[in-house]
């Protein structure tokens, strides 16, 4: 029985990975305008979020006064 159960989970997890593997491949469906964000900072102006070119990191508060 303990055999039986054993190559079960090893037959349900190789379909699993197997599954995840699949050649699908999503990246090719990627846009950038799909990701174009922007804040808006303390002078009122609009920040692109996500740029190529450089590498920032934003801290956005809302409402703290």
């Amino acid at each position: 029985m303990k055999k039986f159960i054993s190559v079960f989970f090893l037959g349900v997890s190789m379909i699993v990975v197997l599954g995840a593997c699949s050649s699908n491949e999503d990246s090719a469906d990627y846009n950038h305008d799909d990701y174009d964000i922007t804040l808006v900072n303390t002078n009122g102006e609009h920040r692109e979020v996500f740029n190529e070119d450089e590498k920032a990191l934003y801290l956005y508060f809302t409402g703290v006064d």
